[in-house]
């Protein structure tokens, strides 16, 4: 990330001599307003043009960068954002990147050239050194959905270890030991984190875990469909399936019964989300609940209190997903 420093050392100057060029209000010469400009077009440095009309008041507008607003997850993302931000008087600026990671970087840059000292950013796949660079640059910039342990105080995330732990356990209780996963195939630390903590507790059991059934496919309805036909080509004497996320789940469970497989009584199926989809499936999905609109609410503030003189700063925000028993599992 460009900043002020970078153009003040390319143009020579000091950095308030920088400040007084991009503001206009004071009078610098024209020498020395030349090189400054010259300096800002060769770094490509963005000027947050707004920043001194907001350094002296409270910021009214967050914005939310989030990858794809047509998924049901990141909508309730957005609409728990909305909500706890329409409480404090805060309006929201939303930017919808469609899933690619350079629309994100690059609709941090608008905001923060409009001002932006408050960002809520909902990105799981760039470097995180691009992320760091962010973080030195907005004072309110929170992460969601993703751990980073050098800004863990300005992360929200939901603990997916314990959240694997938890669907694990409940299917070992209700005797399951021979249980498949089908999981996302994106490069994210989620899918990885949640096997990881179902294969802790499972181990704890005696269960051999290097050799579970997994497979991996788009985190969709197709996909849940598509790994679910992959884990039956390769074994059939699996009683449960973990399923990434609900919408897996779901395409897991619809291609099974068209096949004639009873569930749960031939094989249970457990989700994670807690999303709408999971309460209209039949049988209705047994899921772990996602508090998206409790994280929302939580990053709005923390947001907030960022650039006020509530700073929260040492502490991870790490959420505990629930487990919500429906009619997916059965005890064999």
């Amino acid at each position: 990330m460009i900043t002020l420093k970078h153009v003040a050392e390319l143009a020579g100057v000091s950095t308030s001599t920088v400040s007084r060029v991009v503001s206009g209000k004071d009078v610098v010469s024209k020498s020395v307003k030349d090189k400054v400009e010259k300096a800002i077009k060769k770094t490509g440095y963005i000027p947050n043009v707004n920043a001194r009309a907001l350094a002296n008041k409270n910021s009214t507008s967050i914005g939310l960068v989030t990858p794809d607003l047509s998924l049901a997850f990141f909508g309730t993302l957005a609409a728990g954002v909305i909500d706890a931000a329409d409480e404090l008087g805060v309006t929201v600026d939303i930017c919808n990147s469609r899933g690619k990671d350079q629309n994100n970087l690059n609709a941090v840059k608008t905001l923060i050239k409009r001002g932006f000292n408050n960002i809520l950013l909902d990105e799981s796949h760039c470097d995180e050194s691009k992320i760091l660079e962010l973080c030195a640059e907005v004072p309110g910039l929170v992460l969601m959905n993703r751990f980073i342990p050098q800004i863990a105080e300005r992360c929200v995330c939901v603990d997916n270890v314990t959240g694997g732990n938890m669907a694990a356990s409940y299917l070992l209780d209700n005797l399951h030991n021979n249980i498949a996963f089908i999981t996302s195939n994106s490069e994210i630390a989620d899918p990885f984190d949640r096997i990881h903590g179902a294969k802790i507790v499972m181990a704890k059991h005696g269960i051999d875990t290097n050799n579970c059934l997994v497979a991996q496919a788009a985190p969709t309805i197709d996909g849940g469909k598509q790994a679910v036909l992959e884990l039956l080509n390769k074994s059939d004497e699996f009683t449960a399936i973990l399923a990434y996320n609900d919408n897996m789940a779901v395409g897991a469970m619809n291609e099974l019964q068209d096949r004639g497989v009873r569930i749960p009584d031939e094989i249970s199926v457990i989700g994670f989300d807690d999303l709408a989809i999971s309460t209209v499936c039949r049988p209705a999905l047994t899921t772990m609940h996602y508090p998206i609109r409790e994280m929302a609410d939580y990053a709005v503030k923390l947001s907030l209190d960022l650039t006020s003189s509530k700073k929260t700063l040492g502490t991870s925000h790490k959420f505990i997903p629930k487990l919500i028993e429906r009619s997916s599992v059965s005890k064999i």
